[in-house]
């Protein structure tokens, strides 16, 4: 906030953790020209949405609550609407970053930018929202733009931001037993390695000093804080106009050290909790091993995730089956994968079937034996309708509740995992409507799940002795960046790459299930009604899934 006063600077970037008060910031600063240095200023959220409800709920408010503020409302009634409001010497206007209507070309002297990480790479076939916006204040030379995120990605809008900037600043707060001055860093977070139960670490963790190696507790923080300094972290030769600044949450009044640790020790077996913990406690980028081996290499990594049990069997801790199907022209390629609560999971049959007839005995007919003895079927089925659509739509409305057409996606689906059918989609096709899956998101879930050490919840299995065709689908892409999104690509133009797409499905038959919103049950799925035969009971289907509320529809 002092930044912004200074006349020189003229971007200002804030990448931070969620909850430590950078979107106040970009409010005080909102208030200070309202009432002091008023011109015509632009502030952008991710969506239309998000500024409807921010400026209902947040920037209305504290106009309505500062006197200096309300007194320089303009005095004509439709002059102060949701969207745009006009005060003496300035107009607000509210964006989202999702609509180019709203950042249409109008001259403006200071450009707000709130969770840049969350705003689209482009509009439809205009440039970068955070760029269109920027154009706005070209004119001005006394221009000031802000721009806060909890950032995501190294590629994000933030980090890049953060790293382009001229001046780089962190928080250096004083060791209250030898004085140094440090930046607080997760790797000097201490607490007792013996402990069984993450919360314990709770009232057991303590910063470590780097110098002199005291511990520093909760109760040194109010003190650290308050005589705490902005430094140079980096800094480059030449005029200061663009200032970032860093602010994890270690530095948060209200949490303590060990609910830090507490997080971190939760999250440390769980890759997307984990990434999540990166990004918004640590308010760092979440780095992904973009090094690709090659795919003998690959293949040697898999086979080390073999277990000795019996292709066909489910592992006696499964409680969920859940099937994977790619559609080809000559048939379909299958992949069936058991579950366990906490997403362990192994592979238990995967192979080719030429006819529908030989899918549905796959999928309904057959019972599969768990360890203990009893006999489990497949729950939920995704079937590609990327080829014969069609057909796949009749196949999903003669089997509903047990099966989804899913196709994948032709747009950025911004971290969404999968979206359900519309209702017109619905109406023409009945139970076969297609969901739109992000089968990136999915095969990223895969490799992170691979890379989780074997023993530790969340493992991923294959059987012992599995084909070796199915290790090289396994092994046919890799995972690439281009023009700061990721996507998988073919390692060449001839690999196969099938039964990968179908573990892809049956991963996301998992996630529509709902088995991840159950983590505490240990018990397996009701057995359908075996008074139907071979067919699988539509009402008990229909049942199971359709009583969960909101998303799973």
């Amino acid at each position: 906030m002092d930044s912004f006063n200074e006349t020189r600077v003229e971007r200002i970037t804030i990448c931070a953790a969620t909850q430590v008060g950078k979107t106040e910031a970009l409010l005080n600063c909102l208030g200070y020209l309202i009432h002091r240095d008023p011109g015509p200023t632009l502030y952008v959220f991710p969506t239309v949405e998000l500024a409807e409800f921010s400026s209902r709920n947040r920037i209305q408010p504290m106009i309505e609550a500062i006197d200096v503020l309300r007194e320089r409302k303009s005095p004509v009634h439709d002059e102060f609407k949701l969207l745009e409001m006009r005060f003496y010497g300035m107009v607000l206007t509210l964006a989202g970053a999702n609509s180019p209507a709203s950042l249409a070309s109008r001259p403006c002297r200071y450009i707000f930018l709130d969770e840049t990480d969350k705003y689209p790479l482009s509009i439809r076939e205009e440039a970068s929202p955070i760029e269109l916006a920027i154009e706005r204040a070209k004119t001005y030379w006394d221009r000031k733009i802000m721009e806060v995120s909890t950032p995501t990605v190294e590629t994000g809008n933030i980090w890049r931001s953060f790293q382009a900037a001229d001046e780089v600043c962190r928080f250096h707060v004083a060791c209250p037993y030898c004085g140094h001055m440090q930046v607080l860093r997760f790797e000097q977070l201490k607490w007792p390695q013996e402990l069984d139960d993450p919360a314990e670490a709770e009232g057991t963790t303590w910063y470590e000093c780097e110098r002199c190696k005291q511990p520093i507790r909760d109760l040194h923080k109010p003190a650290m804080l308050l005589s705490g300094r902005w430094l140079p972290d980096r800094k480059r030769h030449g005029i200061r106009r663009h200032i970032a600044f860093h602010l994890p949450t270690f530095y948060s009044p209200w949490v303590s050290f060990g609910e830090i640790a507490t997080k971190f020790l939760k999250a440390k077996n769980y890759p997307e909790q984990l990434q999540n913990f990166v990004n918004s406690w640590l308010a760092e980028p979440w780095r992904e091993d973009y090094s690709n081996l090659q795919q003998h290499e690959a293949i040697a990594e898999l086979e080390e995730r073999m277990l000795p049990y019996e292709r066909g069997t489910v592992p006696k801790e499964a409680v969920l089956l859940t099937a994977g199907v790619d559609v080809q022209e000559q048939g379909f390629y299958f992949v069936l994968r058991a579950w366990a609560p906490d997403l362990t999971s192994w592979l238990v049959w995967e192979g080719f079937i030429d006819t529908w007839e030989g899918l549905e005995a796959v999928l309904f007919e057959r019972r599969y034996l768990t360890e203990d003895g009893e006999m489990m079927t497949v729950e939920l089925a995704c079937i590609d309708s990327g080829h014969r659509a069609d057909e796949v739509y009749r196949f999903c409305n003669a089997h509903p509740g047990v099966t989804r057409a899913v196709k994948g996606a032709s747009h950025d689906m911004r971290g969404r995992p999968y979206q359900p059918p519309s209702k017109e989609s619905r109406s023409q096709l009945g139970w076969g409507a297609p969901w739109i899956v992000n089968t990136a998101y999915y095969k990223d879930f895969i490799v992170r799940r691979q890379r989780i050490a074997p023993g530790l919840p969340g493992a991923w299995y294959i059987y012992q002795g599995v084909s070796q065709e199915y290790l090289r689908h396994m092994t046919s892409e890799v995972r690439i960046q281009e023009r700061g999104r990721v996507k998988w690509v073919k390692r060449s133009s001839h690999a196969q790459n099938h039964l990968w797409d179908a573990e892809v499905y049956a991963t996301i038959a998992q996630d529509m299930y709902g088995i991840r919103a159950r983590p505490g049950t240990s018990e397996r799925p009701p057995k359908r009604d075996e008074a139907r035969g071979n067919r699988p009971s539509r009402r008990a289907y229909a049942g199971w899934l359709e009583r969960r509320s909101g998303w799973l529809r």
